[in-house]
């Protein structure tokens, strides 16, 4: 019977493709070859339809093609690539194809786009394009809101200059509406997330006033989640337990990459964090106690880009590797979650404050679903308006006002400006978050507390080698080292002075330098630190041929 059917299946196809090429005799396929023949058939039909083969600059097959009017991109290697064919060639010839025969048409296919000219980004939902955003709706209308400094259109996927991929769970964002209230984008939102109460502008004194913080906070992330240029802070949610920091994560999320896992547990390891990485544009983990070391160190390097490298499924000598660059945001009822001062220069932190009432979930998922359409509508304004003060601003602003996530806090500058707020207030509010971050992060650490009362003992200047610096360390009291002990040589000593000095220098206003002393066998390396009150005196002089450099 299979073999009938397969017969039959030939010969069908063969007969609707046949008015559009005509057979070849001189390479007419062997009586067994039965798929062989299919796949001739297909790729001609699939020429016929239209679609285009490329490859993304990660070196992966991509497909475009049109299913009922509306434009799509496919990875080759995806089931949702290999469902999309199956449906084209369904809609064009009324036949359903095999597993088997659909894996030996797209190993053609993939084969086809390798020795193709055409190489592309692979965007997931967002895309700047000469300045101009993209940000891919995911819904099956393949529409595409374009923002710019004029304002928002909806384009079709086919008008889209970037190349969008969906890959499987993907949520879909609504078509931004506007209604008649006149507020903001920050007074908006706080109808949907527990946010603290805002201080009017012109009544702001206190750049750590929650309100305020919370206004920066979202500036600096959602903008520049949309709108990715390089560098995306991360964000982390704090907060009493029930004071809503799961409804706010998913609110959150919902604006900028909805999901169908929108919520994910504490990875188990860091190939589970770049696969998360990989197939959404936003990674939300609840719940979290601590961030370990080594996640740290792969959401640092989430927050600037970079690739992931891993064996290739069922292949011994080959690896498959992937860029990614992509937010996170976590929530916990920790404050001090971040413990780690390379990551906490890339997370910008939020405390909601504890619910003054309660909702059903019914009432708050009936009134997201009635104001989301206008809420996304002023976010997507406020972008917009931060483009078109994107180049006043840069104008404007000096790099010594910039802090680490420099792009970021730039446009998020903008967004500030374009929303009415004095020029300079929000790089000012970053900066003292900033501050009071590194100095809470300082408050209990253990070699800290012990530097301290070193350079009050030398009367704040202190200079000599690391295994002076330990010596002295070590015979001074105060806090428990915790379980894995202090620095127990000078490697480690130096390591861990690495660790801290960036957040002494923000925190406590330190210089920490290095250089070095003697020559020949005699050459040493020397650590000088010195407190805010004899930085501006003269400094020893070192030899001609030395070179200092900051931690």
């Amino acid at each position: 019977m299979i073999s009938q059917f397969s017969a039959r299946y030939d010969q069908e196809l063969t007969k609707l493709v046949a008015p559009v090429v005509p057979t070849r005799e001189t390479k007419q396929a062997p009586a067994a070859g039965g798929r062989q023949r299919f796949t001739e058939a297909a790729l001609q039909v699939l020429d016929k339809s239209g679609v285009s083969l490329w490859v993304s600059r990660e070196g992966k097959a991509f497909i475009t093609l049109s299913l009922k009017g509306v434009t799509g991109h496919y990875c080759l290697e995806s089931k949702s690539g290999a469902s999309a064919i199956r449906a084209l060639l369904n809609s064009e010839t009324g036949l359903i194809t095999t597993k088997d025969q659909l894996a030996e048409l797209v190993d053609q296919l993939s084969a086809r786009a390798m020795v193709s000219d055409e190489v592309h980004d692979a965007c997931l939902r967002t895309a700047v394009v000469g300045g101009t955003v993209y940000l891919d709706l995911g819904s099956s209308s393949g529409r595409v809101v374009r923002i710019d400094h004029m304002g928002r259109t909806l384009i079709g996927m086919r008008d889209c200059p970037a190349r969008f991929w969906r890959p499987a769970g993907m949520g879909s964002l609504p078509e931004p509406v506007e209604d008649n209230d006149p507020r903001d984008f920050l007074d908006r939102i706080r109808d949907f997330v527990n946010l603290p109460d805002r201080t009017p502008l012109h009544q702001s004194s206190d750049l750590l006033d929650p309100g305020l913080q919370a206004d920066v906070t979202l500036l600096m992330t959602l903008p520049s989640w949309i709108r990715r240029t390089g560098v995306v802070p991360h964000l982390a949610l704090a907060g009493r337990p029930g004071s809503g920091k799961t409804t706010a994560a998913r609110r959150l999320r919902n604006l900028v990459d909805p999901q169908a896992a929108d919520i994910l547990p504490a990875p188990r390891n860091l190939l589970d964090v770049a696969v998360a990485a990989r197939n959404q544009a936003l990674l939300v983990y609840d719940n979290l106690s601590k961030v370990p070391p080594e996640t740290a160190d792969m959401f640092c390097m989430l927050a600037t880009g970079g690739a992931h490298g891993a064996r290739t499924l069922y292949e011994d000598g080959e690896m498959t590797t992937w860029s990614i660059l992509c937010p996170v945001m976590m929530t916990s009822v920790v404050t001090d979650i971040v413990s780690r001062v390379d990551l906490l220069d890339r997370v910008m932190m939020l405390t909601l404050r504890p619910l003054a009432s309660r909702r059903t979930d019914a009432a708050l998922r009936a009134a997201w679903e009635a104001g989301y359409p206008a809420l996304f509508a002023s976010l997507l304004n406020a972008i917009s308006g931060g483009l078109k003060e994107l180049r006043g601003t840069e104008a404007t602003v000096s790099p010594d006002e910039l802090p680490r996530l420099a792009e970021p806090a730039m446009f998020a500058e903008a967004v500030a400006r374009g929303l009415g707020w004095p020029p300079g207030l929000l790089l000012k509010a970053v900066r003292a978050s900033r501050q009071a971050a590194q100095g809470d992060l300082l408050e209990d650490d253990p070699l800290v507390a012990r530097l301290i009362k070193v350079i009050s003992k030398h009367k704040g200047r202190w200079r000599g080698t690391a295994a002076e610096l330990l010596h002295e360390v070590h015979n001074t009291s105060g806090p428990s080292w915790g379980p894995n002990g202090g620095p127990c040589n000078p490697r480690g000593m130096r390591a861990a002075l690495d660790r801290v000095a960036e957040a002494l220098a923000q925190a406590h206003g330190w210089t920490i330098a290095t250089g070095h002393d003697g020559r020949g066998k005699n050459r040493q390396r020397i650590i000088t630190f010195q407190a805010p009150e004899v930085i501006s005196s003269q400094s020893d002089p070192v030899a001609a041929d030395d070179h200092d450099f900051p931690f």
